[in-house]
């Protein structure tokens, strides 16, 4: 048995795109521009749903990015956080000093 076997196949969703949402996707796909911004390598050719799915896919990458940053911005307002680093530096330019 091979592991494709094993892989549950992909879920197909029914998604409702407002008309603005069309013009978005047809602005996409008629810039080089916009189209080389999207994970993959998406063409002008791609279907609906590869044009669809790279758009997720970038919306998917904004949304860890945004969750990564609000952690690096929680870390850096922790005073342990802050009073551990301003040691390490210390600590750091003390070796250097030596």
């Amino acid at each position: 048995m091979t592991a494709e076997v094993l892989l549950p196949a992909p879920k197909r969703l029914s998604l409702p795109l407002s008309a603005q949402d069309i013009r978005a996707l047809e602005l996409i796909r008629g810039s080089a521009q916009h189209l080389s911004a999207l994970p993959g390598r998406v063409s002008e050719q791609a279907s609906e749903a590869e044009l669809v799915h790279a758009v997720f896919e970038a919306g998917l990458a904004r949304v860890r990015e945004a969750i990564e940053l609000a952690a690096y911005r929680e870390l850096a307002n922790d005073e342990e956080y802050t009073n551990y680093r301003t040691q390490r530096r210390a600590a750091a330019s003390r070796r250097r000093a030596e």
